[in-house]
């Protein structure tokens, strides 16, 4: 084998990982992109804490920006991202890591 093949391997064995299918982001990973804007720290007047609100409540305000039911400067556009999984899996994260 040529080594550019054995260094694509090596590429694609190190960086496989990375590379994830919409099921297999993790609701962590997705809190964490959240908590970029929603830092409870950082907070501003027109970031909500996420943290303060239950699972239900994240789910219904997600779906809401999802089906342009509800309005923001960016969320609208985040929230067509994510797929009824995600939505659920970081909304269940965020109420359970509120601490």
């Amino acid at each position: 084998m040529k080594p550019f093949n054995y260094y694509f391997m090596l590429l694609n064995f190190l960086f496989s990982p990375l590379v994830a299918s919409e099921n297999q982001v993790s609701a962590k990973a997705l809190a964490y992109a959240c908590y970029s804007c929603h830092n409870p720290e950082m907070q501003q007047d027109d970031f909500m804490d996420l943290k303060k609100l239950s699972s239900k409540v994240l789910v219904q305000n997600l779906q809401a920006y999802k089906q342009d039911q509800k309005q923001g400067y960016i969320m609208n556009r985040i929230a067509k991202g994510l797929s009824d999984q995600n939505i659920q899996a970081v909304a269940t994260f965020i109420s359970q890591n509120s601490d």
